[in-house]
């Protein structure tokens, strides 16, 4: 007599893991010939260095933004400036205060080779006011010595214009750290809210050239402020302090860029990451991102290392390509409550020289990468065009929704674009496509996956009442894809198993736009 029940089919349907992908359904570029723009730039003046989302200033409902162009001359050659660029929800420029040594009611001294602008966050409102302020790095300042560098807190009216400012220096701004020669203090800058909840936000600042454990170990400065813009205490993290436990490496640059990435970890502190953007991992300077988990105090209570081989990132980095050059908090880009990471690569050479890309990491709440995402000239539907030595990805961050749509919104920098002379810069507004698709929900609702060990076969009942398109592929245990196809809509779909050998499988169900796994194991 034949035995019926010959195999035994496991389904395991709590191992959906979502890898949504982020679709661009549109772009918008800013730049001397595009989107509106009408500042005078000139060679070399390269906007698009630093770009950042300050919120909505002037109060008419849509995100606004900074960009920092740290080769601009006002006042001595590369003393460098702030735009301030009120935007339309399509993207377009509706007008712009420039913030200078000559312009926008700054009154500050900026000198040649300041390169005011290099470092630029939204600190949120400091001094009580009612608008949000922001904070400029200008990491070749020499007050107290050369290339020291320093950071201008800087209050803001809701025109752009400037209401006051602090410096924060080796001589300014109650800071009694030490700074040495060639340290420039400024070239990473991060707004962190308020971390130790004295109802003042308060700021990170990269410190490159510091020396602790190394040369050019670089470090990060925690400054807790006070309501003026001075600091009232701060913390370092280095090799040698901050209970920071990461290996850093001599000339790595610890500190480059710092980006806020909110609390991660869900213990009720903010985490930033940090980028050591010249670390010799699997090579040379192919760079890395540290993820710190901060303590409130403004230590690090632990961290997450993340580059090629580290951390869950399954790209491959080349030699030089630095990866972590642009650097910030992309939001929850795959709504699955944690935020992710946009990591730009200025140097990477995909379609050709020195074009830049960027990735999304999608990251869980321990930082690790669970899926990466790659945007260049060849990858991602970018249209651009992005030519060599545009340096794409110089910097990168979120607009959150800017037209409305329900979806967040990236904004990318690339210093080298030509648009009306060389090296004038430029920034791209990337629309995220804002479509019905699967969740979560859906998968575990209107989908059904049951096995028939009598007939050895899978059954997949799948019931979408919003007639989403919905594809499936099953995998076995090395990638090799053993079936697939599109599921019918409210009837049941067959597989026969009779052909596969026990072990385990994976289900990929896909809409188009996200996809979600299940295991599956036949003993």
């Amino acid at each position: 007599m034949r035995n019926l029940i010959t195999t035994t089919l496991l389904i395991i349907p709590f191992i959906f893991s979502a890898t949504a992908q982020f679709v661009i359904n549109g772009e918008q570029k800013i730049s001397d010939t595009e989107g509106g723009f009408a500042a005078i730039l000139d060679d070399s003046d390269i906007i698009g260095g630093e770009t950042v989302s300050i919120g909505d200033l002037d109060g008419d409902g849509v995100t606004d933004v900074a960009f920092g162009t740290t080769r601009d001359d006002d006042g001595g050659a590369d003393a460098g400036c702030v735009y301030i660029v009120f935007l339309n929800t399509n993207g377009t420029v509706k007008d712009f205060q420039k913030i200078s040594a000559t312009e926008g009611n700054f009154g500050a001294t900026l000198e040649t080779l300041d390169h005011f602008g290099v470092g630029l966050a939204n600190l949120g409102d400091v001094n009580g006011d009612g608008v949000q302020d922001i904070a400029v790095g200008a990491y070749d300042d020499d007050d107290g010595g050369t290339k020291k560098g320093s950071v201008y807190i800087i209050f803001l009216n809701t025109d752009g214009t400037v209401n006051s400012y602090q410096k924060i220096s080796d001589t300014q701004g109650n800071f009694s750290g030490v700074l040495n020669t060639n340290d420039e203090f400024g070239r990473g800058v991060a707004g962190l809210g308020d971390l130790n909840g004295d109802n003042v936000p308060d700021v990170a600042v990269g410190c490159i050239g510091s020396d602790d454990g190394g040369t050019n170990h670089g470090a990060v400065y925690i400054l807790f402020l006070n309501a003026n813009g001075t600091v009232s205490s701060y913390q370092k993290i280095s090799s040698l302090t901050g209970n920071f436990s990461g290996i850093l490496e001599s000339n790595g640059y610890f500190g480059f860029a710092i980006a806020n990435m909110g609390d991660i970890n869900n213990d009720s502190v903010i985490d930033i990451a940090v980028t050591h953007r010249d670390a010799d991992v699997n090579g040379t300077d192919k760079g890395e991102v540290f993820l710190l988990f901060m303590n409130s105090n403004g230590t690090v209570n632990s961290h997450q290392r993340i580059t090629e081989g580290y951390g869950g990132f399954g790209g491959t980095l080349t030699n030089n390509e630095k990866f972590g050059w642009g650097l910030e908090n992309g939001d929850d880009l795959n709504n699955d409550g944690v935020n992710d990471m946009l990591v730009g690569l200025r140097f990477s050479s995909d379609g050709g020289l020195n074009r830049g890309g960027f990735y999304i990491l999608y990251l869980d709440s321990t930082g690790t990468v669970i899926s990466e995402q790659w945007f260049s000239s060849t990858q991602g539907g970018i249209t651009g065009p992005i030519d060599d030595g545009d340096y794409f990805g110089t910097c990168i961050g979120s607009l959150g929704d800017l037209n409305g749509d329900g979806t967040i919104d990236l904004l990318v920098g690339a210093t080298g674009d030509d648009d009306g002379g060389t090296d004038r810069g430029a920034a791209y507004i990337l629309f995220q496509q804002s479509t019905e698709s699967l969740t979560e929900n859906d998968i575990f609702s209107h989908i059904n996956i049951y096995p028939n060990p009598v007939t050895d076969e899978l059954v997949i009942d799948a019931s979408f009442d919003h007639g989403i398109k919905v594809d499936y592929t099953v995998y076995d245990v090395v990638g090799r894809v053993i079936t697939g196809g599109e599921l019918p809509k409210y009837n049941e779909h067959v597989i026969s198993t009779s052909d596969w050998k026990s072990g385990t499988y994976l289900i990929q169900f896909s809409d188009g736009h996200n996809k979600f796994n299940a295991s599956i194991v036949k003993k």
